[in-house]
């Protein structure tokens, strides 16, 4: 997993950076904050950095949620954990 300090911080040529620090890199996932589906400059970016990884012959996933399950991936994690235990709790 590698973060960025904001949706657009990120070198031109991060595939290519990335497929020289990590030769058998293959697929990556994105998963930008949900926003992107509010935000164009967020939107802008996420196709920017899948555009670069492309380029650098990276397959590509991007990983998207309702903002009403959070705005990170974060976020979303928590919800779906707290649900899970939830169920687990009923379940017991």
């Amino acid at each position: 997993m590698i973060g960025f300090a904001g949706a657009s911080s990120f070198p031109h040529d991060v595939g290519t950076q990335l497929r020289e620090s990590l030769p058998r890199l293959a697929e990556v996932a994105i998963a930008y904050d949900a926003d992107l589906h509010t935000k164009p400059e967020v939107k802008a970016a996420l196709l920017r950095v899948r555009d670069s990884l492309r380029r650098a012959g990276v397959r590509v996933q991007a990983w998207t949620w309702d903002l009403s399950e959070g705005k990170g991936f974060d976020d979303y994690l928590l919800a779906h954990r707290a649900e899970h235990i939830a169920r687990e709790r009923r379940a017991a």
